[in-house]
């Protein structure tokens, strides 16, 4: 009895962490952020923080960057002449991790 309620345990857990890309093809994360007029940039951390513009992730929680494989930015223009910014991080974050920083 205790084989098989740990096997159902095991098996829980291990279905449960699959995470699966929402897009199909090749698509990048990247490709979903921006529409149409909007600027989309996306950079690789590692050559961000070995070049003259490490500077710019300096706001950026190192929890954050320790983790980012891309870092990604949308701008888009606003009624009155400023920039709206959406982004994501792109990396190996758990979801446990995920789901503590939605709440």
């Amino acid at each position: 009895m205790k084989k098989v309620l740990f096997l159902l345990v095991l098996m829980t857990l291990v279905v449960s962490c699959a995470v699966q890309s929402p897009f199909k093809g090749g698509e990048q994360y990247f490709q979903a952020l921006g529409e149409e007029g909007e600027i989309v940039i996306t950079a690789d951390v590692d050559r961000v923080l070995s070049s003259p513009f490490a500077s710019l992730l300096e706001s950026v929680d190192d929890s954050i960057l320790d983790r980012a494989e891309r870092l990604s930015i949308s701008l888009s223009p606003a009624d009155d002449g400023s920039w709206d910014m959406a982004g994501g991080a792109e990396g190996n974050y758990p979801r446990s991790l995920v789901s503590s920083a939605l709440d």
